[in-house]
């Protein structure tokens, strides 16, 4: 199973420690680093370090807050979620920043997975709802025309007056879509 990769942001050490860890311990992730600094974490970015899955990154630190960190490194991860010994002083703030999630120190494991599971199946769902919001364009040719005819074996396919196949572009909610069908290169809904 692949594990899910993360980066920790705390200006303490020991809270760095301790929240490796914990995530370590449950064997759903990797942390790929660990920094003392908002600024590092950027630094780490900016040099080439790949996308994470998660950044759990400390509220109230020197230099930068946690909460203006989501503002710079939100782009690099898929879940920004802080820690804090506070979290009831900052969970306007950190709605207003658009963060994920909230975990108090010290973290729990069971905390931290279920916080997880959490964001997985929202992300599933919002996933899924975007797909049942989507149209397709397919080519529809009308019962009418003779190219219908033709697939009813009832002879050769005659095209339109200036030599083209007339065809018409229909809308379909992919949703409404029940069967589908490969044949040779088309596709048959």
């Amino acid at each position: 199973m692949k594990k899910n990769s993360v980066i920790i942001i705390d200006d303490l050490h020991g809270a760095r420690e301790d929240a490796r860890a914990v995530l370590e311990e449950t064997s759903v992730f990797d942390v790929c680093e660990v920094f003392a600094s908002v600024w590092d974490a950027e630094a780490f970015f900016l040099k080439g370090g790949k996308n994470v899955t998660l950044i759990l990154c400390d509220i109230e630190m020197p230099g930068l807050s946690g909460l203006e960190a989501v503002q710079m490194l939100k782009n690099y991860c898929t879940y920004f979620v802080l820690i804090t010994g506070f979290a009831q002083k900052y969970a306007l703030a950190g709605h207003d920043s658009y963060v994920d999630g909230y975990l108090t120190k010290p973290l729990a494991e069971e905390k931290v997975l279920q916080l997880f599971r959490n964001l997985r199946e929202k992300e599933r769902k919002r996933r899924l709802n975007d797909l049942k919001a989507q149209k397709i364009l397919l080519d529809f040719v009308p019962s009418d025309s003779p190219l219908q005819h033709a697939k009813k074996g009832m002879g050769r396919v005659k095209k339109s007056k200036n030599n083209t196949r007339e065809y018409q572009k229909v809308p379909v909610d992919i949703d409404t879509i029940v069967y589908m069908e490969t044949m040779y290169n088309y596709l048959h809904f």
